[in-house]
């Protein structure tokens, strides 16, 4: 029985990883080409299978310029069982609308091995009436 249990213990033991902390920081530059005074909300999410975890955000921040830049800091130690990589994308809300409705998208998902300890990212969003209707910044 007990030399059962260990065998499988040992089988099971390449899938759990110890992982290093990985420090993201991830820039960007959100562009709304209208000539209003609009306002946005960048969050830092790191995908997976079932939820998917925050680990960083902006506030929102109301402008009347065209370009607007960022920057983030997120930490992760490992992902979900069976991941060796990250997977990273933005959460955006904005209004940058001829109307002012608020809109939400994501970006695409940017991947990095487990093991590297300070990816890096620039992110470029251009805004203007991108994204599906939403009743508040998320």
């Amino acid at each position: 029985m007990i030399h059962s249990i260990l065998l499988i213990l040992l089988t099971l033991l390449p899938l759990v990883s110890v992982a290093p902390v990985a420090k993201f920081t991830i820039t960007g530059t959100v562009t709304c080409e209208r000539f209003v005074h609009f306002c946005f909300y960048v969050k830092l999410r790191e995908e997976d299978r079932i939820k998917d975890d925050q680990i960083g955000k902006d506030g929102i921040h109301c402008t009347p310029l065209h370009d607007n830049q960022f920057i983030m800091t997120g930490f992760l130690r490992g992902d979900e069982v069976f991941s060796d990589k990250y997977g990273i994308w933005l959460s955006n809300s904005h209004n940058c609308t001829e109307n002012g409705q608020k809109l939400w998208f994501r970006t695409i998902t940017k991947y990095w091995n487990i093991t590297e300890p300070n990816p890096t990212y620039h992110f470029n969003l251009k805004i203007d009436d991108v994204g599906q209707p939403v009743d508040n910044y998320e």
